[in-house]
């Protein structure tokens, strides 16, 4: 009915699509400023190329500035795992491999004490795999669930496990065709 007799109602309709649309342009900076593709042109590549739409949609606080904003990201689904349940998506794990100064510039030095094997100390510690530009590389898991979500470097938790605030697993997998 999109609001036709209610003036009050429509407006406010129409205010909440203006809000959507300025989260979905914010999010496309974000991805453009990190040299990645905007959303709907991963979406549209990873739909052909993998057959199978993954990612995290979820609104993020960055610790460092205290910004809220939308962050919906995809991910390459042959680099990503999920559990289904009854409900739906149970938990979501999207595993990349990052330089050591992709590691320390977002996640800091590497934290003493908090790995999940009792090691800790050092990023290098964790488990450095080689890398294709000479520079080493590190294995990333990035995994949510309906409560939690941590990182993990190597061996080390980069990310604690983490209340995520949202009521379930703020993650999408989804087959195309």
């Amino acid at each position: 009915d999109y609001g036709q007799d209610n003036p009050e109602e429509r407006k406010a309709l129409d205010d909440a699509e203006r809000f959507f649309y300025g989260c979905l342009q914010a999010n496309d900076e974000r991805l453009e400023r990190r040299l990645e593709l905007v959303l709907q042109d991963q979406l549209a590549w990873y739909a052909c190329a993998r057959g199978w739409l993954a990612g995290r949609c979820a609104l993020v606080k960055d610790p460092r500035t205290g910004e809220t904003y939308a962050d919906i990201t995809p991910w390459d689904p042959r680099m990503t795992s999920w559990g289904l349940g009854s409900r739906g998506l149970l938990w979501i794990c999207h595993h990349t491999r990052r330089t050591l100064g992709q590691v320390v510039d977002e996640f800091g030095p590497a934290p003493q004490a908090r790995s999940p094997t009792a090691g800790g100390g050092s990023w290098e510690s964790a488990g450095v795999v080689s890398g294709t530009g000479g520079e080493p590389e590190l294995e990333v898991y990035d995994w949510w669930d309906g409560n939690l979500n941590t990182v993990v470097v190597g061996a080390e938790y980069a990310k604690p496990p983490t209340p995520h605030g949202s009521p379930r697993t703020p993650g999408f997998v989804v087959a195309s065709g």
